[in-house]
């Protein structure tokens, strides 16, 4: 066979290609691809070594030589590496975005510029306005603060794709672990604010975020999520007052928060118009199931987390319309919720390393928009 002198194919043609091997790879990862680029199908045969051998005559540059030296030799001098970054990314982004997480049903989300502590004023609200007279004087109002502090921290764990990767043609490094570090990323900011309501911190004030006697927000009586327990949470918070003491604030629970083992039970009560009793005041003679349960339909939103498991299968919270009340807060870095992925060649193996990682961390601001039941 005669020598055949690599032809370096244009920067349109080169872009066509990357953008088709990517698709390529993704594809026979088993990652759904909308749009696959012009050329995928005939990509979707080739193995990693191909791939990278395709590469090297992309840019000029000699495929011949053993595979652990034509390999190499792509990881540096073609676009190689920036095609693996792609997938990897891509892969990573839906990991990320097909994890099925519960908190931002309930939790707010905000942004920090940097690592330091973060105080938060919390303003009381403020007085009622007074009946002004004929030539009356207006007064100024007052108002009381107190803070919460809170801060971000960086998660993150690297991974390397090896000349060992490409020429076994191993896809589950390329495709199934960045897809499973998306998978962490989104895992581990779901962690962060289950961790709030379990921890049950101190607050500014130095009294623990759920306390009966300081902050008024915990049951007195005990019990899965039914007609009395409901009706505790609901006077409880509608019932707490500003800052000051001045007034009653008339918050109202939107979400019920709960482990996974009280789903079954729960979803009776709240899916049933009516509700067993068995006291006098019941209708019929024998004491059916005929008063009507004013908390079933929609009144509350439910969420279920297997991470509330891991404390307590009993114990259950409310929360307050997010955006209306402050509760629990996600921060991120900048206000960028996904996590970042670096590349580059590597050094302590013969391939290129990525680093992701994201920047989050989550606090309660408040506790008059939040109730806990114990459970029994």
């Amino acid at each position: 066979y005669g020598h055949r002198t690599p032809v370096e194919l244009g920067a349109d043609a080169r872009d066509k290609f990357r953008a088709a091997a990517g698709h390529a790879m993704l594809l026979r990862g088993g990652v759904i691809v909308a749009e696959p680029a012009a050329g995928t199908d005939e990509l979707r045969g080739y193995s990693l070594r191909e791939v990278a051998r395709h590469c090297l005559r992309n840019a000029g540059v000699t495929d011949r030589g053993h595979a652990m030296e034509m390999v190499g030799r792509a990881l540096t001098s073609s676009d190689l590496p920036f095609i693996l970054a792609n997938v990897a990314n891509k892969s990573l982004f839906d990991g990320w975005e097909g994890a099925d997480e519960t908190w931002r049903i309930w939790c707010d989300v905000g942004s920090v510029s940097d690592f330091k502590t973060h105080h938060s004023p919390r303003l009381s609200e403020g007085d009622d306005l007074d009946q002004i007279p004929d030539k009356g004087k207006y007064k100024y109002g007052e108002r009381t603060e107190t803070q919460e502090t809170y801060s971000i921290a960086t998660y993150g764990k690297i991974e390397a794709i090896t000349r060992h990767t490409i020429i076994n043609d191993d896809l589950d490094a390329l495709v199934v672990i960045p897809r499973s570090h998306g998978e962490m990323a989104a895992r581990k900011v779901g962690d962060l604010p289950y961790a709030v309501l379990t921890a049950n911190a101190a607050m500014g004030d130095g009294a623990a975020l759920f306390d009966a006697a300081k902050h008024f927000n915990q049951a007195a009586a005990a019990g899965a999520p039914a007609m009395e327990t409901m009706a505790e949470c609901d006077r409880k918070m509608g019932t707490q007052k500003d800052l000051r003491g001045k007034r009653r604030l008339n918050i109202k629970p939107r979400y019920i928060i709960q482990p996974m083992a009280l789903k079954g039970t729960s979803e009776v009560f709240f899916q049933s118009e009516r509700y067993a009793d068995s006291v006098a005041e019941a209708t019929d003679s024998s004491l059916a199931a005929t008063r009507r349960n004013i908390y079933s339909g929609d009144t509350f939103q439910r969420v279920y987390d297997g991470r509330l498991d891991d404390d307590s299968e009993t114990a259950w919270y409310a929360a307050a319309e997010k955006g209306r009340r402050r509760t629990v807060t996600v921060f991120f870095l900048d206000g960028v919720q996904q996590p970042y992925m670096e590349m580059q060649a590597g050094w302590t193996v013969d391939g290129v390393e990525y680093k992701v990682r994201i920047d989050a961390g989550a606090k309660a601001m408040d506790w008059r928009g939040l109730f806990k039941n114990e459970g029994a």
